[in-house]
């Protein structure tokens, strides 16, 4: 069969959300802000529908596993931004989540970079993050083992 993964923030209805389920093998979930009102800033959006809808994946998740029916896999992704993401408050909530969401594989630990900004100025657009610089590898790798000692798999990207 064809492996089927859709890697997303899950900005959606849970009705389209729950379409996807029958024919996806792998969702990877990338995980912004917990404060709202910053997620909003750095997205564009608030991030109550997406926790929600990882909260009712998650559901499906356990709940098909409990009943041997097929299941996709969940995976989060989480953004290492500095002065934003990597903040203590922000990774005792990210730590929260990931106790209380069950069903879930792993978490991968994706460092800031400036790769894409050219695309942002070829375009004519405001880089919004202009100034914010990638994160000392120390740091991500601190956070990396702060999640491990957690309890949870984490995968380091470079």
């Amino acid at each position: 069969g064809i492996h089927t993964t859709l890697d997303t923030s899950l900005f959606t209805s849970t009705e389209v959300l729950e379409s996807l389920v029958p024919y996806t093998d792998l969702f990877m979930v990338s995980l912004k802000h917990f404060d709202s009102d910053t997620h909003k800033c750095l997205t564009g959006v608030p991030n109550e529908r997406i926790l929600y809808n990882i909260r009712s994946l998650s559901k499906i998740i356990v709940q098909n596993n409990r009943l041997k029916k097929a299941a996709p896999r969940l995976w989060f992704r989480y953004m290492v931004l500095p002065g934003y993401t990597d903040t203590k408050k922000n990774l005792k909530a990210l730590i929260a989540f990931l106790h209380k969401t069950k069903g879930w594989e792993l978490i991968e630990l994706l460092p800031y970079h400036t790769y894409g900004v050219y695309k942002w100025e070829k375009l004519g657009l405001k880089y919004t993050l202009s100034g914010v610089k990638p994160p000392e590898p120390s740091k991500v790798i601190d956070i990396k083992k702060m999640l491990e000692e957690e309890g949870f798999k984490v995968l380091l990207s470079e």
